[in-house]
């Protein structure tokens, strides 16, 4: 978001999510005191003048309290002040009647799930408490209170933490904490998500943008372009690649397999999500034919959020056949299913090992085909 101007309702927390802000204005009206500002696109808030109003004869903190996140936020000018005492008696904000939501909820058009929420504690953070669903898609919601991660977000740090941590460690945090990621190179493309407070951690981490108009390894803002279909990075480079909704997006998903392979470490992994629910297509399927220079669709365009502030075009829908697809490009598969209540899957975690070619394994092989 740019040059914008937005006067936000009376909240506890605001989380300006998945964004890059800059040259923003900002009033916050805080219903109980001060207002962490929760951050965490790469670029982060810059340029900008935050004004957060608190409530009558709440403490004043300092600006710097009132911002959290991993981005690299400067340059902002963030100011409070305390409300006067109002006449009328303050009434304490109210959940909707159940019926009156509801019918809101008609009216917009958005009552197309059933409410649900269950407890638990985050594999990211280790928050604690209910995990309520807020969408339609099951992977995509039941966020984590604190670090924001959904359901798929949290699917993936497990399936981390079995690969990394051996099962000794219940949180991201607390394996990273252990200085369990110290010894790896992780490569995360893209410039939000919840994972990167943590994976950044790691002895040697990327992370990267993509603009079709710059080549691989261009830098701009403190980050590198990246295209995934041909990187700038060397052979060998990365013990771990994590991509989270990405590939769905690339013009060419198989080069960008091949891709991701010849930049891990032979053994190395490549933990990635696409949006894959409970009942995948048997085959996968193009969307788009990206054959050549220009994009001709084969289906109607289907875009995601971005990371940024725009959309991006589906490309590609995944099925079930993806497994043996990679396995014959030297990337064996497996799938994590995620379930709730039982038997039913709600997200998939993929876990591709760079495995030898054929070819690999004869280059390899010593003269005269080995001792004798």
């Amino acid at each position: 978001m740019a040059d914008g101007l937005l006067r936000q309702r009376p909240v506890n927390v605001l989380y300006l999510r998945d964004r890059n802000h800059r040259a923003l204005q900002l009033s916050v009206d805080s219903l109980e005191g001060p207002a962490p500002l929760r951050l965490n696109g790469g670029f982060g808030l810059r340029d900008s003048r935050i004004l957060v109003t608190l409530p009558p004869g709440a403490a004043a903190a300092p600006p710097a309290a009132l911002t959290t996140g991993q981005g690299r936020s400067l340059n902002n000018d963030i100011q409070q002040r305390v409300a006067a005492p109002s006449c009328a008696a303050a009434q304490p904000a109210q959940r909707l009647p159940p019926a009156l939501a509801a019918r809101l909820r008609a009216i917009a058009g958005a009552d197309d799930f059933t409410a649900d929420e269950w407890s638990g504690r985050c594999s990211l953070c280790g928050w604690e408490g209910l995990f309520r669903r807020a969408h339609r898609s099951e992977r995509e919601t039941f966020a984590c209170q604190d670090c924001r991660a959904t359901l798929r977000y949290r699917g993936q740090a497990e399936t981390l933490l079995t690969l990394l941590g051996e099962g000794r460690f219940a949180t991201l945090a607390a394996l990273a904490d252990s200085g369990g990621l110290d010894g790896l190179a992780i490569f995360e493309p893209g410039i939000s998500g919840p994972l990167r407070r943590w994976l950044r951690q790691a002895g040697h981490y990327e992370q990267s943008f993509h603009d079709p108009a710059l080549p691989s390894g261009t830098g701009r803002d403190g980050l590198t372009c990246q295209d995934l279909m041909g990187t700038a990075f060397a052979a060998e480079r990365f013990d771990l690649v994590v991509t989270s909704d990405i590939l769905e997006h690339v013009r060419r998903p198989f080069a960008a397999f091949a891709e991701i392979r010849r930049i891990l470490k032979p053994g190395g992994r490549h933990v990635w999500t696409v949006p894959f629910g409970g009942e995948p297509p048997a085959l996968m399927r193009a969307r788009v034919d990206a054959s050549g220079a220009e994009d001709r669709l084969l289906l109607p365009a289907v875009y995601h959020g971005s990371g940024g502030d725009g959309l991006s075009l589906v490309y590609t829908d995944f099925g079930r056949d993806i497994g043996r697809l990679l396995a014959e490009q030297g990337l064996p598969t497996r799938a994590v299913r995620h379930r709730l209540e039982g038997d039913r899957v709600v997200a998939v975690t993929f876990v591709s090992t760079r495995a030898a070619l054929p070819e690999e394994d004869l280059a390899a092989a010593p003269p005269g085909g080995g001792p004798g």
